[in-house]
């Protein structure tokens, strides 16, 4: 049986919970957050929102309940709004929730691992990179990836289409290096049905600029538009629900995620061992990640 954890149950975990149950990528999910009272109403919630799709069992518990689970999704800590990191022209960004997000992974990661050994750790929380390297020395194995710069590719991909009027699932464009203001777009290799986007671009810089910018402000644009109550964020389901996807009924699937390039002697590869990025997928560091395994399910996540 396909058990997922999601630990914190705010708008980003109900939104990975919901995508999940509707899309029926698990047969199980188990809700943690701090306030039971609140992964109680949103369990209730979707288990009533998902009752004429396939079942998918929801429901609120404890940390120990995460027994069994092949993946954990931890989504806990301190957002962008509550944490002040959404002024667009602070470079900083997603970085300022940092300090109050690792400690927050330093006292959640070892219970969870205590309580499902076995589990595959996906970092969604931002900022997902660093707390991705975070949460693998908190985790003490490297069964830990994040969700990287996925998401900003489905934003390019995005706007892409919309400049030039076609679907964005036409559209074959990555971002990688680390999610937030100084990811890397990768214009020269983007292509519309094996035609180079560069070439199609008119007045390359200002529409490059233009592109990148809303990219990579995308996020406050959400989050700005949103008064007291938490948007739905509706980008953050299509993400998980792909990676779930990815990793229980496709996994020959390749996406762009955060992990820790590895040292390859023959290739004479070098890094720092805290570091965590997304890398092209035909990358020597994506070629020491190509398949992980998951243990308890005996299903396997392609990174890239």
């Amino acid at each position: 049986m396909r058990k997922v954890g999601i630990v914190g149950a705010g708008a980003v975990g109900a939104a990975c919970a919901m995508a999940l149950a509707l899309r029926h990528s698990t047969d199980e999910i188990v809700l943690v957050n701090r306030t039971p009272a609140k992964s109680v109403g949103i369990a209730t919630d979707i288990t009533y929102g998902a009752a004429m799709g396939d079942v998918t069992a929801v429901r609120s518990a404890d940390i120990s309940d995460l027994a069994g689970c092949s993946v954990v999704l931890l989504t806990a800590g301190v957002n962008e709004k509550t944490g002040g990191a959404t002024d667009r022209n602070d470079k900083e960004g997603r970085l300022k929730l940092l300090t109050a997000n690792a400690k927050i992974y330093r006292e959640l990661v070892p219970v969870i691992v205590a309580a499902a050994p076995s589990a595959v750790i996906i970092v969604v929380t931002d900022p997902p990179d660093p707390l991705t390297d975070v949460a693998r020395a908190s985790a003490g194995h490297e069964r830990v990836f994040g969700t990287g710069t996925f998401l900003d590719s489905l934003r390019f991909r995005t706007h892409l289409g919309r400049h030039f009027g076609v679907a964005p699932g036409a559209i074959d464009a990555l971002v990688i290096g680390e999610h937030g203001t100084s990811s890397v777009f990768l214009w020269s290799s983007a292509r519309i049905a094996g035609s180079s986007v560069e070439a199609l671009v008119e007045r390359p810089p200002e529409t490059r600029e233009r592109i990148e910018r809303d990219v990579r402000q995308a996020n406050i644009a959400i989050i700005s538009s949103s008064s007291e109550k938490p948007l739905e964020r509706l980008d953050l389901r299509s993400e998980i629900s792909n990676f779930l996807f990815t990793i229980f009924q496709y996994p020959k699937k390749v996406l762009p995620t955060a992990f820790r390039p590895l040292v390859n002697s023959e290739l004479q590869v070098s890094c720092y061992q805290s570091l965590y990025l997304s890398p092209p997928n035909d990358s020597p560091f994506a070629a020491e990640r190509t398949s992980k395994t998951l243990t308890s399910s005996q299903v396997s996540v392609s990174g890239g």
